[in-house]
Formats: structure tokens, sequence, C-alpha cells
């Protein structure tokens, strides 16, 4: 069959879409504008003669995970400059393809890009390379190779922006959180890129997650960081997972970079929009898990009122905020004081048993905790006095008894008071049948059948004086004869206030 034209007609769809959108958003490359093809032009009824076939080609934009200028808008005639086609046998660099009817211009405006043709071979390899230009600016461009065959031969074109050095790009975005187009909520959320005059946008502000970057942004590759943090205070404190999303930017010159693409306007105030925005949404914030810490064993005695304490994931246990309210828990611990009714620390099963948990520790669980005292009874003024072991060979160090520095700075005694005022303790001890000849030695003091603590000048043992200083722990040696051998033990006293 021949036709009034001895060439093969190339369909030229142009969608500049983003990529995913490019197959549903293609224009039936079969109905260009609502035409059915014809031989003065159109496609619809052609029947290719024997041994050709025809082009149909589709040109889109892609998108991807890095931020990129689309391609343009048809619809909108974004391309003000037109288009310039190229075809050629692959391999080769001469120009083949001759598409008609031929541009008005110096390049081929929309409509008659969508009416121009080719004829093509089969099998023969083909490349078709198109330019897009916005006003005297190369702005895309693509190219795609193909085998011809007979009858359609469709074609899609991926026109990418073309880098070139200098000029100017726009940046524009259109953001949601949680599917709401606003960030009010949110304690901070900002988006920055790194331009060389810094985009920054409060999203939080009215009309804040849509707009334009007014200053013209110099063609470049930017990072772009988008913040997002919520914190609810209290009492009690509720936090939340911030995000923190980071992505590359590229501007190129004269075209428009959306980071979600906002709606574009109708031709008046009254028109719907002509193209809906696409927001880029990101979802609400994560919660931030809260924890009860139940303190057992709250007080001196070991018991106490048990308190339930909120802590967030990771908060250190001694934050001050949990101890604003009456009673506080006790914060300062020293594990290692004989001093009377000392806390020692909180311990994860009761009676100071389990993994001691210092305050140190962060909180990443809900758990119970229980207090550790010390409860040994502070010796009175007087005579205190040690048992020693039934075992001659015992290591049990003796004692873990405190006296008072108060009580030893008392200048006089006075026997007559109720109680009586004492200011020294007189060591002895108890002996288990068989044991004899006692005898007890402390810092340069020789040993002897007889230790007094307290100041010389009050008569106490001559050469401790520099021993009986606050929080000191008196280390006495105490030596016994069991079956003609001696046998020394340690007896631990503490010097507390």
């Amino acid at each position: 069959m021949k036709t009034k034209k001895s060439g093969v007609f190339a369909a030229l769809t142009v969608v500049l879409l983003i990529a995913a959108a490019l197959i549903a958003s293609c224009v039936d490359p079969e109905t260009l504008n609502g035409s059915s093809a014809s031989s003065n032009g159109n496609t619809g009824n052609f029947v290719p003669p024997d041994g050709k076939g025809y082009v149909k080609l589709s040109l889109g934009g892609s998108n991807g995970r890095t931020i990129m200028p689309a391609a343009g808008d048809i619809a909108n005639s974004a391309y003000t400059g037109g288009f310039a086609i190229r075809g050629y046998v692959t391999d080769t660099s001469t120009t083949t393809l001759t598409f008609t009817p031929a541009p008005s211009g110096t390049r081929y405006t929309l409509t008659e890009l969508q009416a121009a043709a080719a004829t093509v071979v089969v099998n023969t390899n083909y490349t078709i390379e198109v330019d897009a230009y916005i006003g005297a600016v190369l702005t895309t461009s693509g190219k795609a190779t193909f085998t011809a065959a007979a009858g359609s031969n469709p074609v899609n074109i991926t026109l990418r922006p073309v880098i070139t050095t200098g000029g100017t790009g726009t940046f524009e975005w259109n953001l949601t959180y949680g599917g709401v187009a606003s960030f009010g909520d949110l304690t901070t959320a900002t988006l920055e890129v790194n331009t060389p005059t810094p985009i920054s946008i409060n999203l939080t502000a009215s009309g804040g997650n849509t707009g334009t970057w007014a200053a013209a942004v110099p063609t470049g590759v930017y990072n772009l960081t988008l913040t997002l943090e919520r914190t609810d205070i209290g009492p009690p404190v509720v936090s939340y997972v911030p995000l923190v999303y980071t992505d590359v930017v590229h501007i190129y010159n004269t075209l428009t970079t959306s980071f979600g693409i906002p709606e574009t306007p109708g031709a008046t105030a009254e028109d719907p929009p002509l193209i809906p925005g696409v927001p880029k949404n990101f979802a609400a914030l994560t919660l931030v898990p809260t924890y009860t810490v139940t303190f057992n064993g709250t007080t001196g005695n070991g018991t106490g009122t048990a308190r339930a304490v909120a802590y967030l994931h990771g908060q250190v246990v001694t934050d001050a905020d949990d101890y604003t309210d009456s009673p506080s828990l006790p914060i300062t611990e020293d594990p290692d004081s004989t001093s009377p009714n000392a806390f020692l620390g909180w311990y994860t099963i009761s009676g100071g048993l389990g993994v001691h948990f210092p305050l140190t520790n962060k909180v990443f669980n809900t758990r119970s905790l229980y207090g550790k005292w010390y409860t040994a009874t502070q010796a009175s003024p007087g005579t205190i006095t040690f048992a020693l072991p039934t075992d001659p060979a015992s290591t049990t160090t003796l004692g873990g008894l405190t006296i008072s520095a108060a009580k030893l700075n008392i200048d006089e005694e006075d026997l007559e008071a109720e109680p009586p005022v004492l200011n020294t303790y007189t060591v002895t001890a108890t002996l288990p049948e068989g044991f004899s000849n006692v005898k007890y030695q402390v810092g340069t003091h020789a040993a002897a059948s007889s230790l007094v603590i307290g100041y010389a000048r009050n008569g106490g043992t001559p050469d401790i004086d520099n021993l009986l200083v606050l929080n000191n722990i008196l280390a006495i040696t105490v030596t016994a004869t069991f079956g003609g051998q001696t046998y020394s033990f340690v007896a631990l006293v503490t010097i507390g206030p």
C-alpha cells in the first residue's frame, strides 16, 4: 500500500513528568491530541510500505533519591525555546532521519513536534536525540537507541537536565508532616540547603511548609538537611525520636528543583490549580518510650515508702527533674561507708543483693531497685569489745564499729551526767576457751595489753592522736595466744561524725 508520503511517520508524544508516572501519563501514541493518524501526518490509519516502519517517541523526565529538577511541563509550555531532534543510524555520526514537516523556526514548537514524522528502515539500528530549550538555554536532553521493525516503533526518551556552569535556578518545596500541612506541634522543624546564600526555612511558621526560595540559586550541587524534633515539657517530660533527613540537591540553569511539588495556580484567582501539588510527606515522630523505676527501701532503716519514678528512654537516674518533689530520693551514695545509716546504693535485689545499679546508669526498661544502708550501731564512749573467733586460724575481720569524733573532742568527762559524758573508748576482747595473753597494736604504738582510743590529753593511748581524723578507719591488730602459738586478727573502727 502506498501513501502520498513515501516516508514512514514517527509519532512524537512528549510527556515531561517524573519517570514513575511516565507510562500512566503518556498521551496515547496513536491518538495525538485527540486526532487520528492519516497520510497527512497522522498515523492512526497508516499502514507502512514493505520494509518500512514508523517511530513513536515519548519524552519523559526522571527523578530518584537525589533531588533533581523536573524536565519541565509541556502543558505549561515550559520549553519556550522549543525542541531540536536529530536521528541517525547508530554508530554513525551522520544524520539519516529527516523529520517532516520542518519546524517553522529554528526549532520545533510543541505542536510541530507532535506532528513530525520520519522514515525508518526495518532491521536497522537508530539513535534519536532530543534537546529541549528554555529561551536560548539548553536545559534538558535525552536519547534512545532502537532497532526498527515493521509498523509502530515505540521509543521512550528520558529528558535529563544538562549540567552547565554558571547561571541560576530555583529551589521550591512542598512538605507535609504526618499527612498534614502543619509542623506547628514540633519543637524544631527546619529545612536547610547550604547554597552560597544559605537557604534556611522555619517550617513551623505559617506557610513555612511550602514556597519558593526568593533568591536565585547559583547552579551547583548542595546538601539538604531537614531536622524535626519534638519535646513536650512536663511533668512528666514526653519526648520523641528526632528525625534528621539528608539529601543532595541539584540546581541547574533556568530550571526549578522541587522538594515535593507545589501546586501550580490556574490562570486566574478563581480557577482551581492547573496542576495539583505532590507534597513530600514525613511520618509523625515516634514517641520515646517511658519506663517506671520503683525505688524500694528509700530511708535509712531500709524501709520507707516505695517511690515510682518515670524516666524517658536513656535518661540518667540522677536527672534532677526526677527529684523535685518531696520526699526526695537519696542520690549520693558511698558503697564503702560504715557511717550510721549511710546510703550504700541501689541494688537489683532486696537486702543489697544482686547487681549494684550506679546512679550514673541510664534507664532502658521498667525495673525495681532496692536501697542498701549501713545499719551498724554507733558505739557509745566507754568500753568497746570485740569477740575473737573460736578458730584461732580464722581470717575474719573483727568489728565494723563506728566511734564519734565529736565525743573524742570533748575535753572534760562528766561521770555524774545522765548518761555520763565520756571522751575515750577502751578496747577489750572476749576470748573463747583456750585463748590468752591478748594484746592490741595500732599505728606506731607498740602492742600492749590495753588500748584506749582517745586523745592523749584525755587519757588516750599515746602516739595515736594523728589517727583520730573524721572518716579515718583504725585498723587494730589484735594478737592472742592459743596452744602456745600466737595468732593475729584485725579489728576495724571507723571515726564517724
